[in-house]
């Protein structure tokens, strides 16, 4: 037929893979969703109660593979230096680089940019068979809280229980946040990461600087009420 593609054509055509670097030049800075605003972390004078930090400019990575595929996880622990999590709703992480579980074949991983291209590189180098792996660094932010009230804080933002042990240390969760939605994720027995859409970055910011002033607020007036 005049203008079809032959068989070997078309098996070519199919396994051909771009990859693009996305970071900016050296003369373009980057920005995040958050870069106009500047909105002091709530506090009080004897402890910081709860710290809000923006960690911008990560890359944002999504992988789907077949955990059946031992040949798969074994490329791409070595491409990215951490172990695959097969275990639903867990994490694993090395300092700024974490690998967080979406879904049976699906996880995000996250690292500081200028790693981003390289891992991506690697693990199209190395991985076998079929997968998809899609750089969406452009579309997500990450925010860290942290502090002795940030349960608090989250009970006033999520219905997930967050009790340690029912929440326990690396465990992940896709759910309802603030009325949007965000990937919650503990990090440490008081501090959280929440992975938020970049479209709905500033209205989550500011639901949580609100919040955090309310709960520092009831906490600064815990000691004149007893």
């Amino acid at each position: 037929e005049s203008g079809s593609m032959s068989e070997p054509a078309r098996e070519v055509s199919a396994a051909r893979i771009a990859v693009m670097n996305t970071l900016p030049g050296a003369d373009v800075p980057g920005e995040t969703p958050l870069q106009h605003l500047h909105l002091p972390a709530p506090g009080n004078d004897e402890e910081v109660a709860l710290a809000l930090e923006e960690v911008g400019l990560l890359g944002h990575l999504v992988l789907r593979c077949c955990l059946d595929n031992s040949a798969q996880v074994a490329a791409f622990e070595r491409a990215v230096g951490l172990p695959l999590p097969v275990s639903p709703l867990r994490a694993a992480s090395a300092g700024d680089r974490v690998v967080r579980w979406i879904s049976p074949d699906e996880w995000l991983i996250t690292t500081p940019s200028a790693q981003a291209f390289a891992i991506e590189t690697q693990i199209h180098g190395t991985m076998p068979g079929h997968y998809s792996l899609v750089d969406v660094s452009g579309g997500f932010t990450v925010y860290r809280v942290s502090g002795p009230r940030v349960p608090e804080l989250l009970k006033r933002c999520v219905s997930v229980d967050l009790h340690i042990a029912k929440f326990p240390v690396d465990k992940v969760v896709s759910t309802v946040f603030a009325k949007h939605q965000a990937l919650v994720h503990r990090r440490a027995e008081d501090a959280f990461e929440l992975v938020v859409r970049r479209s709905y970055a500033e209205y989550l910011w500011r639901w949580l600087h609100n919040v955090a002033q309310q709960v520092v607020l009831v906490a600064n007036e815990e000691p004149s009420r007893r």
